[in-house]
């Protein structure tokens, strides 16, 4: 005798209701075991393993540590399930401080090396986790400091800058830190080579006015500064260009010759910012002409050099460059 199997398709429309409604009943008793059984498994204690991230502080002042140092203790932990499921649901886990020095006692120095057993640190952790979780393990199970003297020096601050100015306008000096030095602390090693700390890059402009921004230093891991960022002051100020006439002065001219240029004044084309236009003069600048070996050489014209200018002013030019002259035996 064949077996008969029920076609769905062709079953009446009250069949396929009472279908349903078993279908419907087995997922709903299926889904409540399934819930029972994680709530009852959840209750069970299991053995997991938690990174925790982990700072250190109270370093021993005369000392520095030179290796790097675990940025993250991996804590083997045994708890009820509920408790291990909301500790992994953490996005953000709050650092554990380490107190070296309150350590020291119960750790082990050689040669410059601590070594202090990571358990040491286990009422931290527990304040961390509660009391609930017990921890069964820690990875590293020690933390080694490599300590070397500590040396201090004082050193200047450099900027790192780079600016564009919008048209006529320029910086009047270089730029200002303030503090212009910065005490540093590290290894002798590398303080007795250091010879500044720089700015992190400043990238700005056009501009058309005074830059200020606090501006942090670039760090080194094995040093430490007593601050960490210095205000920066870029001076900016409108440009503008000036015109001074000045006599040219003959130098090195052999004895028993004279000599006269033509013309005998030059004019100097600089650049100077508006607050220093009417500071400029004259009696600031010096031009002259070199006559050394002049009757031997005979050159047409000889060159200008301008030997002085005052410092407010920038991009200074002569005009003419040369100039003709007459070389007289007296």
């Amino acid at each position: 005798m064949k077996d008969v199997k029920p076609n769905l398709l062709n079953t009446p429309p009250k069949s396929k209701l009472q279908f349903n409604k078993r279908f419907t009943v087995v997922i709903v008793c299926f889904s409540i075991s399934a819930l029972f059984w994680f709530l009852i498994a959840m209750t069970h204690d299991y053995n997991s393993r938690i990174s925790i991230p982990v700072t250190y502080e109270n370093i021993p002042g005369k000392k520095v540590v030179i290796n790097d140092l675990p940025k993250n203790i991996s804590v083997i932990i045994k708890a009820n399930g509920f408790k291990i499921f909301t500790y992994s649901l953490k996005k953000n886990i709050d650092p554990i401080t380490i107190d070296v020095a309150s350590k020291m006692k119960s750790a082990s120095v050689s040669s410059g090396v601590l070594s202090i057993a990571t358990k040491t640190f286990v009422t931290d952790f527990n304040d961390q986790l509660g009391k609930d979780i017990v921890i069964t393990g820690f990875e590293p199970d020690s933390i080694v400091f490599n300590l070397r003297d500590r040396e201090t020096k004082l050193v200047p601050v450099v900027i790192d800058l780079k600016a564009t100015f919008e048209r006529q306008y320029d910086t009047t000096s270089a730029p200002i830190s303030q503090p212009m030095f910065v005490e540093v602390s590290g290894p002798p090693s590398l303080v007795r080579n250091i010879k500044n700390v720089k700015t992190e890059l400043i990238d700005v402009g056009p501009l058309k006015a005074n830059y200020k921004a606090k501006v942090n230093l670039v760090t080194n891991r094995l040093l430490t500064y007593n601050i960490s960022n210095v205000e920066v002051v870029v001076p900016v100020e409108k440009f503008t260009e000036g015109t001074v006439e000045i006599t040219v002065n003959p130098i090195n001219v052999t004895k028993g010759y004279s000599l006269k240029t033509f013309p005998e004044k030059v004019s100097i084309k600089y650049i100077t910012s508006l607050s220093n236009y009417n500071k400029v003069s004259s009696a600031m600048f010096d031009a002259i002409v070199d006559a050394a070996g002049l009757e031997k050489a005979h050159p047409e014209k000889i060159s200008v050099q301008l030997i002085t200018r005052p410092d407010i002013v920038r991009a200074a030019t002569l005009e003419p460059e040369r100039v003709d002259y007459i070389l007289r035996k007296q």
